[in-house]
């Protein structure tokens, strides 16, 4: 059976302060296509969504830090930049995220976590 190429994540772009949650996905969809996803969540509770596909990776991250910057300064919060290990793919991401997840349940569980 043929296993079909996963994404490969770069970088993630973060802004976060109480009027707003956004983050942006930089990634090459299936190992290959340039791509980024955003998602930012207003106060409100409204949800907006962008994506855009680039010729090359460089200028989709120009662009990507470009806007989410403007973004930022207009709530006054910062843009945090959260660079992932080299090949690190969707899969990995989210294994490692749910095993980091089950782990902090356990800790609690056992009274670790305050």
């Amino acid at each position: 059976m043929k296993r079909e190429k996963s994404d490969v994540i770069k970088k993630f772009y973060v802004i976060k302060g109480p009027e707003l949650d956004f983050l942006a996905a930089l990634f090459l969809e299936k190992g290959v296509t340039p791509r980024v996803v955003c998602r930012a969540k207003l106060k409100d509770g409204r949800v907006v969504y962008a994506h855009k596909t680039g010729e090359s990776l460089s200028s989709l991250e120009r662009i990507t830090v470009e806007s989410s910057q403007v973004i930022a300064d207009q709530y006054g919060y910062d843009l945090i930049s959260v660079p992932l290990p080299e090949g690190f793919t969707d899969i990995e991401l989210l294994t490692a995220l749910r095993e980091a997840k089950n782990e902090i349940q356990q800790w609690a569980t056992w009274g670790g976590l305050n």
